[in-house]
């Protein structure tokens, strides 16, 4: 079974998934603004498209 951290990742402030990433904070903010952008994150909704971060990553 996978693990589903969706929860999590709204719930941690973002610095904290920076150092966790070991990226600024500012870079952590300019990918997930693309990803908003591009339908992966909803911030309202507190949803993340995860099909589509699979084939962007694979």
């Amino acid at each position: 079974m996978k693990e589903d951290n969706t929860k999590e990742f709204f719930n941690t402030k973002r610095i904290i998934i920076a150092e966790i990433l070991n990226i600024t904070p500012e870079t952590l903010s300019r990918r997930l603004k693309l990803f908003e952008t591009d339908g992966l994150i909803n911030y309202q909704k507190k949803s993340i498209d995860k099909e589509k971060l699979k084939t962007l990553f694979s």
